[in-house]
């Protein structure tokens, strides 16, 4: 598969899973409680359980001082450029680093690209042909991993050389990070990345400004890493409200904001490439919905009930999922 191919592979919307079912229907009862968070999560985990196999994924026995996770699907040349470009950063660190990519599919894909790595693992959670959860990835990577810190990183980010040093330094000093400056990354255009992925380095792309574009400031995801105990105390991700893509990024930045401040790499600056893709196979049919959700937590006076009970609910989740 050449790599024109390749696009044409992650462009349709699932790969076989042009037909992924909606993960629920917004029946009477979701629309009337969802200003109740504690009490929508509560509904939307049955959806969750129901979903994916029981005791179906296996804990990873080896502990390391750092685990990153790279939640993934379809995106395998992608997914292979990065792991080669977080693998480069650890060179010669004096912490150790794990790698687990969680896949969350119709049909494992990935193993063949993590088995090429020393200290990269690969968890498979059979989708059910319901639509991807990012969320549901994350969380499986907290639950089976044992490290002090947690990295939850984009599959399409590639990281340069000072990538993990300047990071873990800031989790040491008890920081929650994101893992590039200024909330906002550069994104690579389609034409080099083609030659990125056909051999160019990274280096020698970047020389032209003319080659990326430097993003939008704000952006909460892609790349954050946190102490394990906070991210239990927040509860994860909230794989039981968000599928596909949309506020969940957000959603998790603003829980732990509400406890503490999460800061970038910016001094020294640290800068990733995002490579290029088509656009997000399919767009997400709850998207309005997640969004109200999002702006409800965002306003709320007190985030205490909720964070309990998103505690209990990754509790549940991971302990159906995790053997």
């Amino acid at each position: 598969m050449n790599i024109e191919e390749y696009f044409e592979y992650i462009s349709r919307r699932k790969n076989i899973d042009d037909e992924d079912t909606w993960p629920y229907i917004l029946n009477p009862d979701v629309y009337e409680n969802y200003r109740n968070l504690s009490l929508l999560s509560s509904l939307r985990k049955i959806e969750v359980l129901n979903t994916y196999k029981p005791a179906s994924i296996e804990k990873i026995n080896h502990e390391y001082d750092l685990f990153t996770v790279i939640p993934f699907r379809s995106r395998y040349l992608h997914l292979e450029k990065t792991i080669e470009s977080l693998l480069n950063s650890h060179k010669g660190e004096n912490f150790s680093l794990g790698i687990l990519v969680v896949e969350n599919s119709e049909i494992s894909i990935a193993s063949s690209i993590t088995s090429k790595f020393e200290n990269v693992y690969y968890r498979w959670l059979d989708s059910g042909r319901k639509l991807f959860n990012k969320c549901i990835c994350h969380n499986i990577g907290g639950g089976v991993t044992k490290s002090k810190f947690l990295h939850f990183h984009d599959c399409d980010l590639i990281v340069p050389p000072e990538f993990y040093k300047e990071l873990y330094n800031k989790l040491t000093l008890g920081c929650v990070i994101q893992g590039f400056a200024q909330r906002r990354v550069n994104y690579i255009n389609k034409s080099n990345s083609i030659k990125f992925f056909e051999g160019k380095s990274l280096e020698k792309i970047i020389n032209s400004s003319k080659n990326y574009i430097t993003g939008i400031k704000g952006a909460s995801g892609g790349s954050i890493a946190i102490s394990r105990s906070l991210f239990n105390q927040v509860g994860g991700f909230d794989s039981q409200l968000f599928w596909e893509f949309g506020p969940e990024d957000c959603f998790f930045w603003t829980k732990v904001e509400k406890i503490q401040p999460i800061v970038g790499l910016n001094n020294p600056l640290v800068e990733l490439y995002h490579i290029w893709h088509p656009l997000n196979y399919g767009s997400n049919p709850f998207e309005v919905f997640d969004n109200k959700v999002y702006e409800i937590f965002k306003n709320m006076d007190s985030h205490d009930e909720y964070r309990e009970t998103a505690r209990l609910v990754y509790n549940e989740i991971n302990n159906h999922i995790i053997k």
